[in-house]
């Protein structure tokens, strides 16, 4: 018997292109039971029936028509299978009708069960996700009725902007003043409903109220409104720096207007946020992203300032409480620190414009990099004033000295930068400025509890001769900073630039003098401590937080003076003070 030919041999081919070669449009050579490059790539391999794909591939096109009747249609009259319907967001959906929330979908073609299944291996399994040349899917969210005007109308979103970049954007630059104008405000670009929260989010700090009598949105109805739609955003899935910037500028406002404890868990939110888009590597400059797509330097600044931003404000929240546990890692010294602020405006950032903490003091380094700098010394002080400090006294305490050197250290180069480069800083008082002043202060309770044995609690009535040069030193330079503020502070307007960590420095300064005076300050420290408090009532028509510093001072003062008759000799403003100690 004759042996069979090869054309007797079974069939080693499929007539079709596999689905996943069709939907990433890749060459298939039909191979079966999988193609070879599914094979290469470990991926599913499925083929399909030329009736069954063209019934998958209708799906996108009726998918695209339900999104455009989304703006009036209602989330109680739509079929389940419209609104992003798979199993994994099950809770967003019920959230979705019991709130009315407004209509959620996907911007893309893929179907909602290609989206969440490319979103959990996202996270589940990161290298498949990588191997499959997957893409996160671009989800978009409805505004509400009432926040319309912040998509819509393009000169009321052009003056929210100029009024921010012109007040709040040069203590806090976070957002890209040059992409924002370039990029986001084209009508065409990708995600307007994350632009639109980014906006909303914006307004909270361009005015300090609305007036009801316009009818326009009250300001903490638009702070619960973006709260809201922020929460509805991240729970459909939509993962991207925009909205991560808004998560921030809502713990900045939280923090500033004394919401907590929201401003605590905000920011343990944008900490686990950031992680979950890759912005927490400091030490990466790498432009590159995959599938040949990249980014420029100066989005990789933008992605690194805000991680920046988190750091300090997960340490900030602490710096009364050093035992709590932080929501970040700790920076190291191989970290990469903002550039300098103008080279990013203007968009010209080159690779040898970034700076490591190592490379500490270069003399230009911009405002934002000095902030850097603080936020990592404020960590270094978190570790030697926690209770959970393993270290000797002794090395502990040389710690101390040598911190509280260098933080002073990073003050004077900073004013001198400043005057150097004629930045504008309200008065000689930048934020990183404000933030080693508190640096010095939180090391200088600490001393002063060592020094009374007493590690719960800061005594009401401290002695000169246990308080630091550098002590005496900040509480100079804060007198001369903050009377130079209040001397620019003229209107509402000008008050826009105040921050909420100046009030806070304010705060620490009046209170170490109201201790130090022990119940009987001389005329020096009276006029001193009026001097703050008047700029923290100043200040509180800003940041809701400088009323409630206010009233822990007065109750400061009453508790001192009850203990005046009982102390040793109030303290007398003068460095000969300093040098008695000596």
């Amino acid at each position: 018997m004759a042996s069979p030919s090869w054309n007797d041999e079974p069939v080693n081919y499929a007539q079709l292109s596999c689905e996943p070669c069709r939907k990433g449009k890749r060459r298939c050579d039909r191979a079966l039971p999988r193609c070879g490059l599914c094979s290469r790539k470990g991926v599913g391999c499925v083929y399909l029936s030329r009736r069954q794909a063209r019934e998958t591939h209708r799906k996108p096109i009726q998918t695209r028509s339900e999104s455009r009747l989304a703006a009036t249609a209602t989330p109680n009259n739509l079929p389940s299978s419209s609104v992003n319907g798979s199993r994994s967001n099950s809770r967003v959906d019920s959230h979705v009708s019991h709130a009315s929330t407004p209509f959620v979908s996907l911007e893309s073609p893929a179907t909602s069960e290609d989206a969440a299944s490319a979103t959990a291996l996202y996270f589940i399994a990161p290298h498949i996700f990588q191997q499959a040349q997957l893409e996160l899917p671009q989800i978009h969210v409805s505004i509400p009725a009432n926040l319309s005007p912040f998509q819509n109308n393009s000169s009321r979103i052009r003056s929210i902007a100029y009024t921010f970049f012109d007040s709040i954007h040069w203590w806090m630059p976070i957002i890209s003043k040059r992409g924002f104008f370039a990029h986001l405000l084209n009508p065409l670009s990708q995600r307007r409903s994350e632009l639109s929260l980014l906006i909303i989010c914006m307004q909270l700090y361009c005015e300090p109220d609305f007036s009801p009598g316009t009818g326009t949105l009250g300001i903490n109805a638009l702070y619960h409104d973006a709260k809201r739609l922020h929460f509805r955003m991240e729970a459909a899935g939509v993962l991207s720096l925009r909205l991560l910037q808004a998560g921030i500028l809502i713990a900045l406002y939280e923090l500033g207007q004394a919401i907590y404890p929201a401003a605590y868990l905000t920011v343990g939110s944008c900490a686990r946020y950031a992680t979950a888009i890759g912005v927490d590597k400091l030490t990466d400059n790498e432009t590159s992203i995959g599938y040949g797509n990249t980014r420029t330097l100066s989005e990789v600044e933008e992605r690194r300032r805000a991680w920046w931003i988190i750091l300090f404000l997960d340490r900030f929240l602490n710096i009364n409480n050093p035992g709590r546990s932080l929501a970040t890692k700790n920076p190291t010294f191989n970290d990469f620190l903002p550039v300098d602020d103008k080279l990013w405006d203007d968009g010209i950032v080159k690779a040898s414009d970034f700076y490591t903490i190592s490379q500490a003091f270069t003399l230009e380094m911009g405002m934002f990099s000095r902030f850097g700098q603080a936020t990592y010394m404020l960590n270094q002080a978190l570790d030697l004033v926690s209770p959970d400090n393993q270290q000797s006294a002794i090395e502990r305490n040389q710690q101390i000295t040598q911190l509280r050197r260098t933080v002073y250290a990073l003050i004077t180069v900073s004013n001198a930068e400043a005057d150097a480069r004629e930045l504008r800083v309200c008065a000689g008082f930048c934020p990183q400025l404000s933030i080693c002043s508190s640096i010095i202060f939180l090391l200088q309770e600490h001393q002063w509890r060592v020094n009374r044995n007493n590690m719960s609690d800061v005594p009401n009535n401290v002695s000169a001769r246990d308080t630091w040069d550098e002590t005496i030193s900040s509480l100079d330079y804060i007198a001369t900073a903050c009377q130079g503020f209040r001397d620019h502070v003229v209107d509402a307007t000008s008050a826009l630039v105040a921050t909420p960590f100046l009030a806070h420095v304010v705060y620490q300064a009046a209170l170490f003098l109201i201790r130090m005076g022990q119940g009987a300050p001389d005329s020096i420290v009276t006029g001193r401590i009026s001097l703050y408090k008047g700029l923290l009532q100043d200040i509180a028509a800003r940041w809701k937080m400088a009323s409630v510093y206010l009233s822990i001072l007065e109750a400061q003062e009453i508790t001192t003076a009850s203990e005046a008759m009982c102390g040793p000799r109030p303290f007398r403003y003068s460095h000969e003070t300093n040098r008695n100690k000596e």
